[in-house]
């Protein structure tokens, strides 16, 4: 067995990688220690190791941090509570995100960035492990599966990085822990980040087609996929991380579009579900969310799209600060349903049978909550928000797809769709110029939600609403994916917007990209970068982007508190502790805490 344990090494470095905060939430391993050294030799141990880390990755990423300022910034949720960062980053005019170690949202960008080391520490211990002759299963006949998984999630970890942040750490079974204990190491572009992704991803394809297996119960919990199933799951991450990665529309053109379609035409063929559990092992705030409409609303820059009442073209004319929510008047069964009688495009029943209106186009709107509940979302009544911090967060709407599954907070969690790699397979169409296939694409969620068939990719028969008269294909492909796609993965309106229109500003048109001034990216956490003593910096903003943080944003210098130094193994002194970082880690932090715990 080697050495120098990678936990040990991401511990020791003394949040290098992971900050203060993060290392009482790690399990540290220390080398010396004899039951470390049987723990990593044991097999079934080992695999256990392997077998977490999706769930490790899955904790980062899909909570309440990241998921909420990613989705409040995108314009897909809303709402103006203050918690994790919903109300902040959803601002207008947009704020500078706030890098500083003290700031009490700061778990967007910490939270992903702690998880995913945390997943890369473990998956490269288990690699070494077996690299190095550990047997898993008899005779190793489960090293395969181990190795195929534990390079999916390194795949998927290094992934989220290239994806939300600037710049990280390339970190796997392969670095020299000896030079980055001693702070050698680099942080690489984004673009070298996700390089490395799919290199990990296609590594772990390889060994899947080598072999015939099952991946491990509770590894992705509710689902066991054979390993050509677990392929095709891999396959349609590649394609998802392949376009998210782009920054701007000049990136998102530049993407090699036939290899995207190559990857979703190997990828999945049903969704990719998660079970949540109610003990809260497994859940997603996604979820969460959609169980609750007093906590965040269905953005109008969503679901506005296909309004007919004038209500959206005149909401985006207004100044933010003076909009109002109003009702829709749309075809789109996903918003408006037609209730339990009637035919597509004729009268309507409401809900309590009082009232006979077509409910589909032009029909007079009753009493709050009158139109009928559509497949997707349904009118809620008036926001709960307070009107002080902005009624542009106001919206009379709210996802409830996911409704009855989590009245127990438990059931299927939707983590991938087909109709997402079908609405990303008709962008690459579009993009290669084959409008006919993707027209195919886009009009069989369109027609399921009521809508009318698009038969041409220009003229009247493309079919575009009243608040872009002169819209493109690819405008009412963005429109279908923002619909289906609502609430199912954290980032995806993010990571897509951010890719399909510039940077504008909020009114009067609608627009495709994020509104001016939100971050394209965040940056690397400012307590890591406080541990380094290196320049904090930040994005966002309107007329800031890329520039320091503001001189009101706290930066604390680096402090290690005394719970930091009781991370370690169960039983150690004091003194072991302060001997151990002393001995082993004899870096600028290692000092640090010398000096200030002797």
């Amino acid at each position: 067995m080697r050495r120098n344990n990678s936990r040990l090494w991401v511990v020791g470095l003394a949040l290098a990688f992971f900050g203060c905060e993060g290392l009482t939430d790690l399990e540290v391993i220390n080398e010396n220690n004899p039951e470390t050294q049987r723990a990593l030799e044991s097999p079934e141990d080992v695999e256990a190791l392997i077998g977490g880390t999706f769930l490790t990755y899955w904790d980062g990423t899909q909570h309440s941090s990241p998921f909420a300022a990613l989705s409040t910034a995108s314009e897909e949720g809303t709402s103006s509570w203050g918690n994790f960062g919903m109300r902040d980053y959803s601002s207008e005019p947009r704020v500078v995100y706030n890098n500083s170690s003290s700031y009490g949202n700061r778990g967007t960008n910490n939270t992903p960035w702690n998880a995913m080391y945390a997943a890369l520490s473990s998956t490269s211990d288990g690699i070494t492990a077996i690299n190095e002759g550990l047997k898993i299963g008899i005779d190793g006949g489960d090293n395969t599966r181990a190795l195929a998984y534990a390079k999916f999630v390194q795949g998927l970890s290094l992934g989220w990085l290239a994806l939300e942040f600037d710049k990280a750490i390339i970190f796997d079974e392969n670095v020299d822990l000896a030079a980055a204990a001693a702070g050698e190491f680099e942080f690489e572009a984004y673009t070298a980040v996700m390089t490395a992704a799919l290199v990990k991803l296609d590594a772990a394809i390889a060994l899947a087609q080598s072999d015939n297996f099952q991946l491990r119960t509770g590894w992705i919990n509710g689902i066991t996929p054979t390993s050509a199933e677990f392929i095709k799951i891999i396959h349609s991450q590649k394609a998802r991380m392949m376009a998210q990665v782009a920054r701007t529309p000049a990136e998102r053109t530049a993407v090699d579009w036939n290899a995207v379609l190559a990857e979703i035409n190997a990828g999945i063929t049903e969704d990719f579900v998660v079970t949540a559990t109610a003990d809260f092992t497994w859940w997603s705030r996604m979820t969460r969310h959609a169980t609750d409409e007093g906590w965040v609303r269905a953005d109008y820059k969503t679901i506005g799209w296909t309004d007919e009442s004038g209500g959206y073209i005149n909401w985006l004319a207004t100044a933010p600060a003076d909009r109002e929510e109003f009702r829709l008047d749309t075809p789109d069964l996903r918003i408006w349903g037609c209730g339990s009688s009637g035919e597509l495009g004729g009268q309507c029943v409401s809900v309590d049978g009082k009232l006979t209106r077509n409910a589909r186009r032009g029909g007079k709107h009753g009493e709050a909550g009158d139109q009928e509940p559509g497949t997707v979302f349904r009118d809620y009544g008036p926001s709960p928000f307070n009107a002080n911090r902005g009624t542009y967060h106001f919206s009379m709407y709210h996802h409830w797809l996911w409704e009855d599954v989590f009245q127990d907070n438990e059931g299927p969690m939707t983590y991938m769709q087909t109709e997402e790699m079908d609405l990303l397979k008709a962008e690459a169409y579009i993009r290669l110029g084959q409008d006919a296939n993707a027209m195919a694409i886009i009009n069989t969620t369109r027609e399921a939600a009521g809508l009318a068939t698009i038969t041409s990719a220009t003229g009247p028969g493309l079919q575009c609403p009243p608040v872009k008269l002169a819209c493109t294909l690819m405008d009412q492909m963005m429109y279908e994916k923002r619909m289906e796609t609502f609430y199912t993965a954290a980032g995806v309106s993010y990571f897509d917007r951010r890719g399909w229109g510039p940077l504008a500003a909020s009114a009067p048109a609608h627009h495709q990209g994020l509104v001016e001034g939100t971050p394209l990216h965040l940056p690397v956490p400012g307590q890591e970068l406080e541990v380094l003593q290196q320049q904090s910096y930040t994005f966002g903003g309107v007329g800031t982007e890329g520039s320091p943080p503001p001189s009101n944003m706290p930066s604390a210098s680096f402090t290690a508190r005394f719970a930091d130094i009781y991370a370690f193994e169960p039983g150690m002194t004091f003194r072991e502790k302060i001997e151990f970082i002393e001995s082993n880690f004899r870096t600028r932090v290692g000092i640090e805490l010398m000096t200030r715990y002797h």
